[in-house]
């Protein structure tokens, strides 16, 4: 049993140090190409968030001329479209389309609203975010720094406070799950074995979108980002970037309670069960280190070796976290550390039965139901 457990606890020392090298690669050609780019945003319902996000999108700092923006309103009941056209009197480059009905027997949602956006966009690059975002003036020039030749797809981090200092400790601890999160895509995606991104901040190539088959290809699904990046790293000849870059790093609204909370990782939860096995490889290591922490003292293993698996454990994330945090001007949220731990075990805790045993995940306001890693709506498969 202690040999066991020493290879459990091993094992995820081994994967942070994969992580950090990751986290050290650089993309040193830096490309001086100015692309076309079509910003690309699927909103519905979003009256409350969407001004910000286009108050932030009019000061983006780039040629006007390479710039267009497309929203898509996705059958809205409220006044997201009277927002939009407020805007669009101001500015040329605002687009909107409004789908009334799906034509599509594959997508459904946010994706098909995605599909359309991006089918009537004319930019070489197509750069994705999402109506309750907020996007830096710097956003779009940074991006287009990213892209040499071979790159395909480039993914940003995202921050739920992005220097808004009053907070709660809820968001703070959110905050740092999700940069946590986006640690490990990085890292992942820089030793070319990617395992997910963030669908609202990420821009892909429109000649890549268009050689993986687009979302038509791919059918539906609840994680779209997690299921775009695979998609790419199965063709070989495009590259991937996650950039760490804090010129691209944007932030969004976090979920207010825990309530929210539970729906919104439910839904990322079922999504995940379609991941790559690298992907599946890398939740069972952490669940099952953290399940140790969390219930290791009621095994009849040696509690000295126990204890330094922890520390080991703890001291991994926190070096992690203190990495990229230090990127983002962040590292005051390491006062919320152990905090986030022990609020990250009871979320392993309370969602290992939600994956196994739930039958339905409500996205968006529509209700998807999950049966043998395929999603049904209404009884027909997406």
């Amino acid at each position: 049993m202690n040999i066991i457990i020493a290879i459990i606890f091993s094992f995820y020392i081994i994967i942070t140090m994969l992580m950090l090298f990751g986290l050290r690669k650089k993309n040193r050609i830096v490309n001086k190409k100015l692309y076309n780019f079509s910003i690309v945003v699927a909103v519905k319902n979003e009256e409350k968030d969407i001004e910000k996000l286009l108050e932030s999108l009019k000061k983006i700092n780039y040629p006007k001329e390479k710039l267009e923006i497309i929203i898509v309103d996705n059958s809205s009941e409220d006044d997201t479209v009277k927002v939009i056209n407020r805007f669009i009197k101001k500015d040329s480059h605002i687009k909107l389309i409004q789908l009334y009905k799906n034509e599509s027997n594959t997508l459904k949602g946010k994706l098909y609203a995605l599909q359309q956006g991006i089918l009537k966009s004319n930019g070489e690059i197509i750069l994705i975010t999402d109506g309750d975002c907020k996007v830096p003036s710097s956003w779009v020039a940074s991006y287009n720094s990213k892209f040499t030749e071979k790159i395909g797809l480039v993914a940003g981090n995202i921050s739920l406070i992005a220097g808004d200092k009053k907070t709660t400790m809820f968001t703070k601890i959110q905050n740092l799950d999700w940069i946590f999160l986006q640690t490990i895509s990085t890292g992942t995606a820089e030793i070319n074995l990617p395992v997910s991104m963030l669908g609202g901040n990420f821009a892909i190539r429109k000649e890549t979108y268009i050689d993986i088959g687009g979302f038509e290809k791919m059918g539906f699904s609840i994680t779209e980002d997690m299921k775009l990046i695979q998609e790419v790293h199965k063709q070989k000849f495009w590259e991937i970037h996650y950039s760490d870059d804090d010129n691209i790093l944007i932030s969004t609204v976090p979920t207010k309670n825990i309530r929210e909370f539970i729906t919104q990782r439910k839904r990322w939860a079922m999504g995940s069960t379609d991941v790559t096995f690298w992907g599946i490889t890398l939740q069972l290591i952490a669940t099952i280190n953290h399940l140790l922490i969390a219930f290791g003292f009621l095994l009849p293993i040696n509690k000295l070796l126990l204890l330094c698996g922890i520390g080991a454990i703890l001291f991994s994330d926190f070096i992690l976290l203190f990495k990229q945090l230090s990127k983002f001007k962040m590292r005051k949220l390491l006062l919320y550390f152990f905090h986030y731990k022990v609020f990250f075990i009871l979320y392993i805790i309370l969602f290992i039965p939600i994956v196994l045993f739930s039958k339905k995940v409500v996205w968006k306001g529509e209700e998807y139901k999950v049966k043998k890693k395929k999603l049904k709506k209404g009884g027909v498969n997406e």
